[in-house]
């Protein structure tokens, strides 16, 4: 699992978020947070995750790049809306990974 240098977080995870990436990390439960992803094709658009999904046996962890942490599913939606928004206004177009540095 690959963090992003550049988070976008929920304002009601601002304060903890580095322990909560701690936790996510180590795979102890997290109850409430949603994860947003890069897609894992490098095209497409942002995916959300419970962060409990993570804590699966033989889930393929290793392969996703988290950009954002939010609180709710809606948080989250606001979330992706956001980056999405910022995006299209830098580039014109729609590319995650140019925007997040990603190859």
């Amino acid at each position: 699992m690959e963090w992003s240098e550049q988070i976008y977080l929920d304002p009601k995870l601002e304060k903890h978020w580095r322990r909560i990436k701690w936790k996510i990390m180590h795979n102890v439960a997290q109850k409430e947070v949603y994860l947003l992803l890069l897609p894992l094709d490098g095209q497409g658009k942002l995916q959300m995750m419970s962060s409990l999904i993570f804590l699966q046996k033989n889930y393929p962890v290793r392969d996703y790049c988290i950009v954002g942490l939010a609180s709710s599913k809606a948080s989250g939606y606001e979330i992706i809306t956001q980056i999405t928004s910022e995006i299209y206004e830098t580039y014109g177009k729609i590319d995650y990974n140019q925007f997040f540095q990603l190859a």
